[in-house]
């Protein structure tokens, strides 16, 4: 096992029980007013020692009753974020009929990364075939997020009968 995988698998490791934990949260009280929200919001905000990282901002969102989500949602949310649908790194081992790489007219400048790196950020679902059936919708994201985690609330549950190709931008 490379040192790479032994990485990933101790993060999936951590990631899955964080998960676990992130199951057991139930909102504690529900804010009666905006205004109500918006102190609960503040306290979150303000708190200290500032939260080391997102699971905890998303306990505290959920037992103060500040997200429509649920543990089940978030923890979701979150699972998805550790698949190939939001990863930089997946592998598209199939090359193209026509190469577009390093570059499709000689006018064109060539790509400043490899090729590898290029192919890693497009998430290709395991039941897409290539030139047969239906043609793929293609999402991609602004600048920020991943193609997962901008679509993630909106078009990718609308689409779950059709192939779709992520692209990711990090």
């Amino acid at each position: 096992m490379t040192r790479t995988t032994a990485a990933i698998c101790r993060r999936q490791t951590l990631a899955q029980g964080l998960l676990q934990d992130l199951s057991l949260i139930t909102a504690v009280m529900i804010p009666e007013s905006i205004d109500a929200a918006s102190r609960s919001l503040g306290n979150i905000a303000n708190a200290r020692p500032i939260p080391s990282n997102i699971v905890i901002i998303a306990k505290d969102l959920l037992r103060a009753g500040l997200t429509a989500d649920n543990a089940a949602d978030l923890r979701s949310f979150v699972e998805g974020g550790l698949t190939g649908e939001n990863n930089m790194m997946n592998f598209n081992p199939r090359i193209p009929r026509t190469s577009m790489y390093p570059f499709a007219s000689s006018k064109d400048a060539p790509y400043s990364i490899p090729e590898a790196q290029l192919r890693g950020a497009i998430y290709i679902p395991p039941s897409f075939q290539y030139g047969k059936g239906a043609q793929p919708i293609i999402l991609v994201p602004g600048t920020g997020n991943t193609g997962y985690v901008t679509f993630s609330g909106n078009y990718i549950p609308l689409l779950m009968n059709f192939d779709m190709l992520l692209i990711q931008f990090g």
